[in-house]
Formats: C-alpha cells, sequence, structure tokens
C-alpha cells in the first residue's frame, strides 16, 4: 500500500501544518516522532494514531527515506505495548543495520582525520557522525551513509594522495584542464573505498558555483570549533556556519528529505545561535528567503521554537511561508523535483529574494561546465573551451525537450 493509499487523519487545528489539511496516517506518526519539542498533547496524538491502522513497512520505508529511522524508533519505544512484535521487527533489523554502518562510518572519519592531519592538512569535519554527537550525543541517532569534510580548496590535490594511501580512490579521473575548472565552478570531490562507491566527499565549496551563495569557507576555518565524536576531538564548523550550511544545502535539494529539516530543527533547540550575526550573514548572501522556509518547516513540520529575532523575516518576505507551503504539501505527498528538470531551476530561482542573484544563478548555469559534459565529449587541452558551448547547446536541448514532453 502506497502513502497516499493509507489512511487520511485530520489534525487537531493547534498541531496541523497550515499547508495540511489531512495526511497519511504513516506521515502523521513520522512526523509526531520526529517534533523535536515533546509534549503531552504529542503524546496523546502518537497514543490515537497507534489505535489506527498503521501500514507499517509503509512507516519503515517512508522514515528510512527521509533519514528519520533511529528518531522514530526511539520515540515509539515508550508505546512498544501497542505494537506488534512482528512490526517492530522491521525497524529492529533496518536500525541494526544503520548502527553498524555509523560505527563504521565513525572509525573511518578518525582515520581520514589523522591520516590528514599527519600530512598537515587541516580538515572540517560535518553532518554525518560530527552531527549526530552535535545533536543527539550518539552517533547512532541520525542516519548517513558517507562523511563530508571540508578542506581548503589549495589542499585538495594533495589530501587526494593522502587518501588513496588509506585505501580511498576519486570516484572520477579529471585532466589538468578538468581539474582546474573542478575547483573554480565545482564543490566536493567524492572517493570510493572498502567496497563503497561516495564513501567520503572532500569539499571546498558549499554548494556548486552556479547556485550563486557564494559562502566563504576559507573563514569556516577561522571561525571552527572543537567538538567530541565518540570520545575523539574533531575540528567541525561552528554552530553558526553549520546552521548556513545546513540551510543552503536543504534548499539545494528543495527541502525534499525530512532528516534535513530536523537537523535544522534541532541544531536551533539545543545550540545558542548568534541570530543577530545569522540575520545579518543571510541578508549578504541573499538567502533570507531560504533560511526562512528551513525555519517555516522546522515550526510548522517538527514544532520547533522560531526566536523572537529572526521572526521579522516573515513579514518582510510573504513568499517564505508561500513557498514553505509548497514543500510541505509535497513532502507530505511524497512528490519531489527531479534535480535536472527545468521545474526544479524554475523553483530554485523563487527561492531567490534578490533579482542579481537569480541572474548570477542563470549565467553561471548556462556557462558553468561540468562533469557531465567533460564526461560525454573529449575534446584536446587546447579546445578545452568548447565545453561552454556544449553546456549551452545541452540546455536548450534539455529546455525544448521539456516543453514538448
Amino acid at each position: 500500500m502506497s502513502p497516499a493509499a493509507s489512511t487520511q487523519v485530520a489534525l487537531a487545528p493547534s498541531l496541523r501544518p497550515h499547508a495540511i489539511r489531512s495526511m497519511a496516517v504513516e506521515y502523521d506518526l513520522m512526523l509526531a516522532c520526529s517534533s523535536v519539542s515533546w509534549s503531552p498533547e504529542l503524546e496523546a496524538r502518537v497514543q490515537k494514531l497507534l489505535s489506527l491502522p498503521v501500514n507499517w513497512p509503509v512507516l519503515w520505508e517512508q522514515g528510512d527515506q527521509h533519514g528519520l529511522l533511529p528518531v522514530i524508533q526511539q520515540r515509539l519505544q515508550s508505546f512498544r505495548s501497542l505494537i506488534p512484535n512482528s512490526t517492530w521487527t522491521g525497524i529492529h533489523s533496518r536500525i541494526t543495520a544503520h548502527v553498524r554502518r555509523a560505527l563504521r562510518l565513525t572509525q573511518l572519519l578518525h582515520t581520514v582525520n589523522d591520516a590528514l592531519a599527519q600530512a598537515g592538512i587541516c580538515t572540517l569535519a560535518y553532518k554525518g557522525p560530527v552531527l549526530a554527537e552535535r545533536l543527539y550525543g550518539d552517533v547512532a541517532m541520525r542516519q548517513f551513509f558517507d562523511l563530508d569534510l571540508f578542506l581548503r580548496a589549495a589542499e585538495v590535490a594533495r589530501a587526494t594522495d593522502v587518501l588513496k594511501e588509506i585505501g580511498l580512490v576519486a570516484h572520477t579521473e579529471f585532466r589538468p584542464a578538468e581539474w582546474r575548472e573542478l575547483l573554480s565552478s565545482g564543490y566536493e570531490l567524492t572517493f570510493d573505498g572498502f567496497g563503497n562507491r561516495n564513501l567520503v566527499e572532500v569539499k571546498w565549496r558549499v554548494l556548486p558555483r552556479f547556485y550563486a551563495i557564494d559562502l566563504a569557507t576559507e573563514q569556516f576555518f577561522e571561525r571552527a570549533q572543537t567538538r567530541p565524536v565518540s570520545g575523539k576531538a574533531l575540528l567541525t564548523l561552528s554552530d553558526e556556519d553549520l546552521f548556513l550550511v545546513l540551510c543552503s544545502h536543504a534548499g539545494k535539494h528543495a527541502w525534499n528529505k525530512l532528516s534535513w529539516i530536523s537537523d535544522i530543527a534541532g541544531l536551533v533547540s539545543c545550540a545558542n545561535l548568534d541570530w543577530q550575526w545569522l540575520g545579518e550573514r543571510a541578508a549578504t548572501l541573499g538567502i533570507q528567503r531560504i533560511v526562512g522556509i528551513n525555519l517555516y518547516l522546522a515550526k510548522e513540520l517538527l514544532n520547533a521554537e522560531i526566536p523572537a529575532a529572526i521572526k521579522g523575516i516573515f513579514a518582510e518576505d510573504p513568499e517564505i511561508r508561500v513557498l514553505g507551503e509548497q514543500v510541505a504539501r509535497n513532502i507530505l505527498s511524497n512528490q519531489g523535483l527531479d534535480p535536472e528538470s527545468v521545474a526544479y531551476f524554475r523553483f530554485i530561482l523563487t527561492t531567490r529574494e534578490r533579482l542579481r542573484d537569480r541572474i548570477r544563478f542563470i549565467c553561471r548555469l548556462v556557462f558553468t561546465p561540468s562533469q557531465s559534459e567533460w564526461s560525454m565529449i573529449r575534446v584536446p587541452a587546447p579546445l578545452f573551451p568548447l565545453y561552454y558551448m556544449i553546456r549551452l547547446f545541452r540546455l536548450i536541448g534539455r529546455a525544448l525537450g521539456n516543453q514538448v514532453a
């Protein structure tokens, strides 16, 4: 049974997301269990939902898809007597596999960090086990499948050699001209190893350059903080930088995964963020709308409190609520945007509040060749500028094909 075919539940007005009149019981349970603030009202809501027919395979599948299984399982522990034993086995096996993966990746993170540190390369680990420890105090309480590290762009090539020595090989090999273009306009390099693809992601920029969100990663190192991960200290982003990175990352993916919103809701709840600095920084970067959508979703879907210091952005930009409602409907109806579609790029444009940022986005998108162009046709190094024309023609072809479809 699909979520759309599941029982639909009308919510109490005080609990219902503004954009949602009713939702599948499995989604309602997932949201209730993932709330960052627990209350008697929410406990009663979960009890009521458990008295209804629940399609448990759908709940586990959707919880896994949205990266919220550990949180859902922990909350449902209190209602164990209301859940059939055979049903509980379904989530237990998934959680066991997740815990093993989380522990392996945490061990690998320390191995990678130690190897790079011995080579004199400074790294900032974030997301993965670092974020799990920050939000929950336990690396197994957040689902993740790879490791993310920030490095300075000038050290990426050397880091590639160091990682190769410990069994991690860059997923793609680049020619010198491609390598220069990658560092100039790209944002990450992925590494395979130990029988796994894309196991480690090394980043020197938050997003590809064409998104026109120019967060200065060099300053991340100046504001970095030390956090314990499984008993060992690691250097990571400041809470404020982490908040902006998480907001930008969720926006890039059109908010199609609830765990990204949950991370932001959890950080808002547990960290003493400097909201004045964040507001000023978001305004400078032109991402106030993106920040606002994240906070709207955190409040509406996961009951996060929005600090008074930042609430003014909702009055200043009514599009935040409009877009937030659209995203909430997409999430709860299991409808996402294809990141290769014209509709996706059109939506991304609506999330930027400044005209100049929308223009920069379009110009950079059109004239920034990527790995897809390099892999499609190989041209001699002196003819590398031809990739700019190939990129343009590919985008025109995609747009025309979309119109025909």
